[in-house]
């Protein structure tokens, strides 16, 4: 199984001969990763080896990223036939395959990404939360209906930062569901709350990424409301005799009763920058999971 592992990772860089198309190995492993829940070491070795394949393709990024998965010989592969987009992009099958792992997604997404393995002489490095909510033009892909969008892409990128942040399978069911999260998820969160809330043209020109970062608002609710509180936009400390003030809770952490998540540590508390993404938000967010 690690040999068949390293290979499907190794031949992702490779054309796929078939006949009338050649997709690369990444576009068609991806599509397949759209559902079930993959390996967590898998994943994160085959999203830095996708990711560190697509910089290479584009030079860096002086190309923009659908340059890089362009066709070499053929017609344009069909290679996801679940709808929604006909599977060019790879990364948006990713994203699907560690938004129904969330130990693999917050990993993912709290640690950077070698772009030179074996290169000892070059440590080239890459923030994956900044590349794909911020540096990464998304490639349009033809929906359903014949339109050319980049809702797809976006839609996927918000799978996997609801599960990185919540600690559960973004589609998990919600009747039952407990308070899983971590200090890791809570650090997710914290970028999440930076990137959109600092500046909602992120969510605006991410078409399909706001019933996501609606969900992920609605688990750190209590966490929110107590940072609007504060003194200042950069201080963490609550008010003196404010009613949403932390106690000591009755169950243990991680329960869900306890309005702090599980850690070794102790988690930040997401910044009141989020307080313009909450206004921007639609009137009728998705309902939250029970806590």
């Amino acid at each position: 199984m690690e040999q068949w592992k390293a290979d499907v990772i190794k031949a992702g860089s490779e054309p796929v001969q078939t006949r009338g198309t050649s997709p690369y190995g990444f576009q068609v492993m991806s599509n397949l990763m759209r559902v079930g829940d993959y390996d967590d070491t898998f994943l994160r070795d085959y999203g830095n080896g996708l990711v560190a394949t697509e910089r290479r393709m584009t030079h860096d990024g002086r190309l923009p990223a659908d340059r890089a998965w362009l066709q070499t010989t053929g017609m344009p592969s069909h290679l996801n036939w679940q709808g929604g987009d006909l599977g060019k992009d790879p990364m948006i099958g990713f994203m699907e395959a560690l938004g129904h792992n969330p130990k693999a997604s917050t990993d993912f997404f709290n640690h950077d990404i070698d772009l030179t393995p074996g290169d000892g002489k070059d440590d080239k490095k890459l923030d994956p939360f900044d590349y794909f909510s911020k540096d990464r033009k998304w490639p349009e892909e033809l929906d359903d209906k014949g339109h050319l969008t980049r809702e797809p892409g976006y839609d996927a990128l918000g799978h996997a930062l609801e599960a990185a942040t919540t600690g559960h399978p973004y589609d998990a069911e919600t009747e039952g569901l407990e308070d899983v999260r971590t200090k890791e998820n809570a650090e997710v969160m914290q970028k999440v709350v930076e990137r959109y809330g600092s500046d909602p043209k992120y969510m605006h020109e991410q078409p399909g990424i706001d019933d996501s970062l609606g969900k992920m608002g609605a688990a750190y609710i209590d966490e929110l409301n107590r940072s609007l509180e504060t003194d200042s936009d950069t201080t963490m400390e609550e008010k003196k005799n404010s009613p949403s003030a932390p106690t000591t809770p009755k169950a243990g952490p991680g329960s869900a009763t306890s309005s702090t998540p599980a850690s070794s540590g102790t988690a930040a508390t997401p910044s009141t920058s989020w307080a313009s993404c909450r206004r921007a938000r639609p009137a009728t967010p998705p309902s939250p999971p029970p806590r």
